[in-house]
């Protein structure tokens, strides 16, 4: 009887959230068009919801939640209300959030997947670095006042890179594919940033805005799934 209550109860569980999905998929949708159209109304009431809806599908979806991974949602939904705004103190703040929250991820992957192999780490981290240094020398003009978060960023999105290639080529499963695919695109979505104003192309914000959003639910699926794949291990051991 327990046992069909608890199968229940996720049944639940998985309903609400892929309600949730459907909704956050939609106001995405919503955001993205809006970009593209330059309504700024639209952009307004949509890209303020899409991390508290991760947020609520994460806590419904984990009977105990990490906390790193909350704060780092925290953290990326600041970023995102304050860079709507192009005032300079906003930007400011906003690009401060933004390092926040990479700085949260870097730490909350180093938790989760651990470096087996140092040396092949560092190699793993070579190709990030010189694609950073590239971009870190093509936007110092261009970023100004945030150009040192900016390298600090960078720094961060390096250290993800080296950890999400070095651990899909070493152990290529499901949960270590999430985490590759997701570090991709934070990263092609910084470089579609800093190309933005010397590439005059229209769509280049709303492709922005894509692989941010994809980025940020697909990181969420590795989470979500690390964390179940160590409560199956612990509950088989402790048997």
């Amino acid at each position: 009887m327990g046992k069909i209550k608890l199968v229940s109860s996720e049944l639940r569980r998985n309903g609400f959230v892929n309600g949730l999905l459907g909704i956050y998929l939609f106001m995405a949708l919503i955001e993205i068009v809006a970009e593209y159209s330059f309504s700024t109304f639209f952009v307004l009431i949509t890209k303020p919801f899409l991390m508290p809806l991760l947020l609520i599908m994460y806590l419904i979806k984990r009977r105990k939640p990490n906390l790193i991974y909350i704060t780092s949602l925290v953290f990326a939904w600041l970023s995102g209300v304050f860079l709507m705004f192009t005032h300079y103190q906003f930007v400011l703040i906003g690009t401060f959030f933004s390092l926040l929250f990479f700085g949260a991820i870097v730490y909350l992957v180093y938790t989760i997947s651990r470096i087996s192999n140092v040396i092949f780490f560092v190699i793993c981290c070579a190709p990030f670095l010189l694609g950073y240094l590239f971009f870190i020398v093509m936007a110092n003009e261009q970023l100004e006042n945030i150009y040192y978060l900016f390298v600090l960023q960078s720094i961060c999105m390096i250290l993800l890179g080296g950890f999400a290639s070095s651990s899909y080529i070493l152990h290529p499963n499901r949960s270590n594919t999430y985490l590759f695919i997701s570090i991709t695109l934070f990263i092609v979505s910084q470089f579609v940033l800093i190309l933005k104003p010397r590439i005059s192309i229209h769509f280049y914000q709303p492709i922005q805005t894509i692989l941010y959003i994809f980025a940020q639910y697909i990181f969420y699926e590795y989470v979500v799934f690390e964390e179940k794949r160590r409560r199956y291990y612990e509950i088989k051991n402790a048997i």
